[in-house]
């Protein structure tokens, strides 16, 4: 009989430990794990500098209008056509000078034509691919002027021509309009230097002289009265392109 009770206390025990084995052994623990998620990345705001026309930068120019190179430089910005949804760090631009109509620019260099005289503000605004601008808005101005040359005053100037007896020297000159000639008798004889019709320095005793002021674009040939045989050539030409 004490056989019998001791087996089944054994049976007993081993039963036990295998029903708590089998119940850690497939016990499971609910965890409760965060969803994976990606964070939002922003995309950088674009801008612009304008590098040409500098601020309050001054243009000459011959004729009374002149085109303007504009040059921007650019950051987080990708230039694109109009057209399509608005998305930061695509888009063009927007110019307009004095307030008028506007440009689209998709280019960071443009030409704008025939800007005439005067005092003029560029402005330069980034739009988005839609047409509407950036918020908050995403422009920059410059101020410049456009000036007309005035044309180059001339100054005269003066030459001598040396009336040697039986020559003048030089014999041949070229000079502009408003120059003059200074007609110098170096010689023994009596002399002139005429042009029939144009000019004439009357006869010069030895020693004298008499200044021509040639004021006439033209081919002068010239004599002297008392030496008739005597003669030189004068050509007047524009000084209309002349700078001093």
């Amino acid at each position: 009989m004490k056989n019998i009770l001791f087996a089944v206390f054994v049976t007993a025990i081993l039963l036990t430990g295998c029903i708590q084995w089998g119940e850690q052994k497939g016990t499971t623990t609910n965890k409760t794990t965060a969803p994976s998620t990606t964070p939002n990345v922003t995309a950088p705001m674009p801008s612009f500098t304008i590098i040409s026309p500098a601020q309050y930068a001054e243009f000459e120019n011959e004729s009374d209008v002149i085109d303007i190179d504009v040059s921007l430089s650019t950051s987080n910005l990708i230039l694109k056509p109009s057209g399509g949804t608005a998305k930061t760090g695509e888009g063009h631009f927007k110019f307009t000078v004095d307030g008028g109509s506007a440009i689209n620019v998709f280019t960071k260099s443009y030409t704008i034509k025939a800007v005439p005289v005067g005092n003029h503000t560029l402005v330069v605004e980034l739009m988005n691919n839609d047409n509407t601008p950036y918020s908050p808005a995403i422009k920059k101005s410059v101020t410049f002027e456009v000036k007309q040359k005035q044309p180059t005053v001339y100054q005269p100037k003066s030459y001598t021509v040396e009336i040697k007896d039986f020559s003048f020297s030089p014999s041949y000159l070229t000079v502009k309009v408003g120059d003059s000639i200074v007609f110098k008798n170096t010689g023994q004889y009596p002399r002139s230097a005429t042009s029939t019709g144009n000019f004439d320095t009357q006869v010069l005793a030895s020693g004298k002289e008499a200044t021509i002021t040639m004021n006439k674009e033209g081919t002068y040939d010239y004599f002297s009265l008392t030496y008739k045989t005597m003669t030189g050539k004068i050509i007047v030409v524009s000084n209309s392109t002349t700078s001093n």
